[in-house]
């Protein structure tokens, strides 16, 4: 027998928890109104905070049992070691998402300045062999993540 569940969404403002039907745009418990990085599902909202543990242990030592690779393009590597380290320091105290650079709230995409150059970075969420998109993105055992720092000419 299949059952039809609903997702569950979290509302960022106050973190109540509630299921609908369709994306919601107002939270039933503090009515708050919003888009939908505003209310991200139960499942985004993992990703996103698994996303900002990889990017702060670019600083600090990687989450235990998140599998992580970094990749810096070749227009990143060529402006040399201390650029790229700065762009690693960036990446990994970056906060400022926004509708624009996190429309859906995972937090796994932004442009950014660093030492007077235009950066992006992008975290993409692979299974545990790096072949396919990953079959349950929330799950650190099924899941790797590749952060890719680049030029936006790269891109």
């Amino acid at each position: 027998m299949l059952v039809d569940t609903k997702p569950v969404y979290v509302c960022a403002a106050c973190s109540h928890r509630f299921e609908a039907v369709d994306q919601p745009c107002q939270c039933p418990n503090c009515h708050t109104v919003g888009k939908a990085r505003d209310f991200p599902t139960e499942e985004t909202a993992t990703i996103a905070k698994q996303n900002d543990q990889m990017r702060l242990g670019l600083l600090i030592r990687m989450r235990a049992g998140m599998e992580a690779r970094v990749m810096l393009t070749p227009g990143i590597q060529a402006k040399g070691p201390v650029f790229v380290n700065l762009c690693l320091l960036s990446v990994s105290m970056f906060t400022d998402f926004t509708e624009d650079n996190d429309p859906f709230g995972a937090r796994d995409f932004a442009a950014l300045t660093v030492d007077g150059t235009r950066i992006y970075f992008k975290i993409d969420l692979y299974d545990e062999a790096c072949e396919y998109g990953s079959s349950d993105p929330a799950n650190l055992d099924r899941t790797t993540r590749v952060l890719t720092i680049l030029l936006p000419s790269e891109y």
